[in-house]
């Protein structure tokens, strides 16, 4: 570069190596490498002169300056939101000229930021999402929404049996489907369920895990689902299981349950008292934030109240459990667009309650 008696070119062969691979980036780093160049080289370089990497700069003298010998901060304070770090100057970067040594330095640094920018977020990714609509485990779909994941939606095919219940198509499921596509054969070949989260041609069945793949694999996008701290992921984990094996099947058992139904009533009553004081005095089980336990309890937030309308029970209420009841309100305000509709739910629930 002028005054350097280096170019441009020989400054960047130094750092060649330490390059990302040449996946479709590197013309975003060259247009960020360009700006950064312009902004800091004294505007004299560019006052006459439109920057062409194949075309040489005409020398000019450039004012002698002290030689940092570690990374100073950026004026800006970061590159493009990125930290500039303070380290000692590399080896390799000694042997160059003072004046050089400056651009070496600022190249450094942004070839640094855009391996970051690469590891924090994951490029061309391709997720597919095998579900149905009617299913109490759309848990993957709230957590693809909440990390702001594009995914492409793959609805199974119910049974054939439907029926038309207060003007609504409603149809009746099972988890394990009658009708299994060749795609959820080929991707969960064991359980043979929904849902399956194929992410870049691999498969990860089960809710729960899926959920916390999505949390680790995009954990720089949105909110953490699962708390950092070891102690509450495993509280976390321990009320998502609860969940599952206790107020799931209770709950089904009090809607399904026709001879000892006021029994069972009462279990799942306990259940959801059991889950209600673990709510505390939070927004959501997460805190303020969803996390993963209320993930994990969608089935109660968007399920619970339709279905004891329809079936006309009471297991839960406003006045026996305020703090639940507010939280099912609070939790489908925030995720409402990947739930189904009220009244697709009671249509599909009486159908299901007509065949047991």
């Amino acid at each position: 570069m002028g005054g350097t008696g280096c170019s441009t070119g020989q400054i960047l062969g130094v750092f060649v190596f330490h390059l990302p691979p040449w996946n479709g980036f590197v013309p975003r780093m060259w247009n960020t490498m360009f700006y950064h160049f312009k902004t800091n080289i004294p505007h004299v370089f560019f006052k006459n002169y439109t920057f062409v990497p194949s075309r040489p700069v005409p020398s000019r003298s450039v004012p002698s300056r002290p030689v940092p010998s570690t990374y100073q901060t950026h004026p800006y304070g970061s590159i493009h939101g990125l930290p500039c770090y303070n380290q000692k100057t590399p080896t390799y970067m000694q042997g160059l000229q003072p004046s050089t040594r400056r651009y070496a330095h600022l190249v450094s640094q942004i070839i640094t930021n855009v391996n970051i920018i690469l590891q924090r977020a994951p490029s061309f990714n391709e997720v597919m999402l095998l579900g149905v609509w009617g299913s109490p485990f759309s848990r993957v779909e709230i957590a693809l929404k909440l990390k702001g994941v594009k995914y492409e939606y793959v609805e199974e095919d119910l049974p054939n049996k439907t029926l038309r219940l207060r003007g609504v198509k409603a149809e009746s499921y099972e988890e394990d489907l009658q009708n299994k596509s060749a795609l959820l054969l080929k991707y969960n070949p064991v359980h043979k369920k929904v849902p399956v989260l194929v992410h870049n041609e691999k498969p990860i069945a089960e809710s729960l895990v899926i959920v916390e793949y999505i949390d680790e694999t995009w954990k720089h996008q949105g909110s953490p689902i699962l708390p950092e701290d070891p102690y509450q992921r495993a509280n976390a984990r321990f009320w998502a299981r609860f969940i599952d094996e206790k107020c799931k099947p209770g709950i089904i058992k009090a809607f399904f349950e026709k001879e000892e139904r006021l029994k069972a009533v009462d279990e799942a009553r306990g259940l959801l008292k059991l889950l209600e004081n673990e709510l505390k005095d939070n927004k959501f089980f997460g805190g303020e934030t969803i996390g993963f336990v209320d993930i994990a309890a969608n089935l109660i937030g968007h399920w619970l109240k339709p279905a004891q309308e329809a079936l006309e029970l009471g297991l839960l209420s406003k006045e026996k459990s305020p703090k639940l009841w507010d939280w099912c309100d609070e939790f489908v305000s925030v995720v409402k667009e990947t739930l189904p509709s009220t009244d697709n739910l009671i249509g599909l629930i009486l159908s299901r309650a007509s065949s047991t």
